[in-house]
C-alpha cells in the first residue's frame, strides 16, 4: 500500500535473493499487474521516441529550419519554467531579489494563490507591474520569499510576508506603459533576501543588451494552465527599444504567465541590478511573438519618489 509497483517488485526480488535458494532448475517469475506495466513499458519506450521524432519532423517542415524546430521542440514538448530557461537555486543571485505574488482567491478555493512575481526593492518595498492588482478575484495579499512556490499558508519552503498597501503609478491604466506599482509591505523581508539595485543610467539601454530575466510563471506555452514549481530565470537580448517607457525583446525565450512584474537584471561585477519590470500578457499565444519591459531608468524618479514617501528618506544608496 502507498508503494509504486515496480519499487516494490525490485524490493521484493532483493529481498527473496538474499534470503531463499532456489533449488536447481527452479526460477521465479513475477507476474500479474507487473507483467503488464513491464510490457507498457517496453511498448512506451518504442513508441514515444517514434512520436517525438515525428512531432519533431513536422516541426521542421513548418519552419523549413532546423534552429526554429529545435527552439519550439524544447520549449514546448519539454517541460520549461520561464520561457527557455532554467531553475533558481538557493545560492543564485536572482533567488536573493525575486520574490513572488500570492493572495487567496475570492471564488472559496482553498489555498494560497500565487498570480505575480516582483523584485525587492528595499527590505520593506517591492517593485511590480501595477496590471497585477486589476484582478477582482484576488484578495489577503501577500509577498512569497522563496524559490518554490506552495498553495499553502504554513509552507517551510516559502516565508509569507502580508502586504500593507499598493502605491500604483498615476499614468495608469490611462497610459499603459508605466505599469509599474511599489508595494509596501507590512514587516521587513526575511534577512537572507537582498534588495536590487536600480539601474538609473540610461546610456546602459541599448539595442543587443544581454540581460537576464526570473520569475515564476507557466511551465509549457502550448497550456496555459501547467504551473511550475520554482523560480526560473533565462538570458534574452533586447531587441527594439520603442519609446521612454517600454523595451520590447525576446521570442524564442522570454517570459509568460505569472511572469508578470517580475525583474529584468543586468548583470554587472558579478552583482544583479534591475535595469526592467517584465509586462506580458495572460494570453499564453501572445508570449510565443513579444514581450515587454518597463524601463527602470526612465520611471526611477517616481519610483524613488514613492519610497521617500513611505520610509521618510532617500532609496538612493540605502537598501534596507
Amino acid at each position: 500500500r502507498d508503494r509504486d509497483l515496480v519499487g516494490f517488485v525490485e524490493e521484493a526480488k532483493s529481498v527473496i535473493a538474499a534470503q531463499v535458494k532456489l533449488p536447481p532448475g527452479y526460477s521465479l517469475t513475477w507476474g500479474g499487474q507487473f507483467e503488464n506495466q513491464q510490457r507498457a513499458a517496453a511498448r512506451l519506450s518504442i513508441v514515444v521516441p517514434i512520436a517525438l521524432a515525428l512531432v519533431f519532423l513536422i516541426l521542421f517542415t513548418t519552419f523549413v529550419s532546423i534552429r526554429q524546430a529545435l527552439l519550439v521542440f524544447v520549449n514546448n514538448i519539454i517541460k520549461t519554467r520561464i520561457v527557455g530557461g532554467k531553475s533558481v537555486s538557493e545560492t543564485d543571485l536572482e533567488a536573493k531579489s525575486t520574490v513572488a505574488i500570492y493572495g487567496r482567491s475570492t471564488y472559496g478555493e482553498k489555498g494560497m494563490y500565487l498570480f505575480c512575481s516582483g523584485t525587492l526593492l528595499h527590505k520593506k518595498l517591492v517593485l511590480t507591474s501595477a496590471s497585477c492588482f486589476e484582478r477582482k478575484d484576488i484578495e489577503n495579499l501577500y509577498i512569497g520569499f522563496g524559490t518554490q512556490i506552495t498553495d499553502k499558508f504554513k509552507s517551510p519552503k516559502v516565508k509569507f510576508v502580508s502586504i500593507k498597501k499598493v502605491h500604483v503609478h498615476p499614468d495608469f491604466p490611462d497610459q499603459y506603459y508605466p505599469d509599474m506599482a511599489v508595494v509596501e509591505m507590512a514587516e521587513a523581508a526575511p534577512e537572507k533576501f537582498i534588495p536590487a539595485e536600480l539601474v538609473r543610467d540610461l546610456s546602459q539601454l541599448k539595442i543587443g543588451l544581454d540581460i537576464s530575466l526570473a520569475g515564476y510563471g507557466i511551465n509549457r506555452l502550448d497550456d496555459y494552465k501547467s504551473k511550475a514549481k520554482n523560480l526560473a530565470k533565462t538570458q534574452v537580448k533586447v531587441d527594439q527599444i520603442y519609446d521612454d517607457y517600454n523595451m520590447f525583446s525576446y521570442n524564442s525565450q522570454g517570459a509568460c504567465r505569472y511572469d508578470d512584474g517580475g525583474p529584468a537584471y543586468l548583470n554587472q561585477d558579478n552583482k544583479l541590478k534591475l535595469i526592467g519590470v517584465i509586462h506580458v500578457s495572460s494570453d499564453y499565444s501572445v508570449c510565443r511573438k513579444f514581450g515587454a519591459l518597463g524601463s527602470i531608468p526612465h520611471l526611477a524618479p517616481w519610483i524613488d519618489q514613492v519610497a521617500e514617501g513611505i520610509l521618510g528618506e532617500s532609496l538612493v544608496g540605502k537598501l534596507d
